[in-house]
């Protein structure tokens, strides 16, 4: 279901289901995937808007969607079905499906089940407070992208926004990795040796400090940065020649203003618990 019965509660489930992304910052790489060994990218661009009501004031939603895929390559077709089950487009209905749908046929199939449910659940709270027509508009966008970092290795970017009935919308980055000789995605747990967690947040912990003129976590909440949690390593990450970049989305560590916040980790500085690289 895409919201409750109320227009608040059905803001807040969109809200928890997917924080999501329009800026790509200071850790861009090269967009003009230098080593993709023999991967072809193509993409699938999608308009549609849907109207509760005839006239000129009708609410609306407007989904605008450009999905990059694997067109051709070893492990393309795998790729593609795991990137379509992760939660890129939200709600991730397609993560319930055991059977493969192809790029095109997911995103067609998200779109029907996301405009299906516009209709009808904000339709009906529509029909009840038409003063308020406003509030039952809703816009979601996705703009994807595949960057080749490093070798061997596909970073698949995910930028997303979405905005229904608040006074914000919300933006977020989602950063994949593939292995391009095995086809798998690339976690946290692949990349690092067991036992890593502890070393490896001490230091993005010293790095935050460094990167806002911190002396410690208590200089961090000052600046309205970890408020009311501690730090965490996120598993939103791309992998770089040189070092990781660990993505945090907007208001996920800091208010909405601070924006997204990246942090660079060079591999001189984790080499310890790393790893070997193939």
């Amino acid at each position: 279901m895409i919201m409750n019965e109320t227009k608040r509660t059905g803001y807040c489930i969109f809200t928890l289901i997917a924080a999501v992304i329009l800026c790509i910052g200071a850790c861009s790489g090269n967009k003009g995937a230098t080593d993709l060994k023999g991967y072809a990218i193509d993409s699938i661009k999608a308009d549609t808007t849907v109207y509760l009501d005839k006239g000129d004031g009708s609410p609306k939603c407007v989904l605008d969607l450009n999905i990059a895929y694997i067109k051709k390559g070893k492990h393309g077709e795998m790729i593609n079905d795991t990137l379509m089950r992760c939660g890129i487009l939200t709600p991730d209905y397609l993560s319930l499906r055991s059977t493969k749908l192809s790029p095109e046929e997911a995103v067609d199939s998200f779109i029907k089940r996301f405009a299906g449910e516009y209709k009808e659940e904000y339709g009906a709270m529509y029909r009840s407070d038409k003063t308020h027509a406003s509030s039952y508009g809703y816009e979601y966008r996705v703009r994807t992208h595949v960057e080749n970092n490093t070798d061997g290795v596909l970073t698949y970017i995910a930028n997303i926004y979405m905005h229904g009935g608040g006074e914000y919308g919300v933006n977020q980055t989602k950063a994949f990795n593939f292995n391009l000789d095995t086809g798998r995605m690339i976690s946290l747990n692949n990349f690092f040796v067991p036992g890593y967690e502890n070393n490896l947040k001490e230091i993005l912990t010293e790095q935050i400090c460094e990167d806002f003129d911190a002396d410690d976590i208590d200089g961090l909440k000052s600046q309205q940065l970890f408020c009311g949690i501690d730090v965490y390593i996120p598993e939103n990450f791309i992998l770089e020649d040189d070092y990781i970049c660990f993505i945090y989305c907007e208001s996920e560590i800091a208010s909405r203003n601070m924006g997204e916040i990246r942090v660079r980790i060079d591999y001189s500085d984790i080499k310890h618990i790393m790893k070997e690289r193939k």
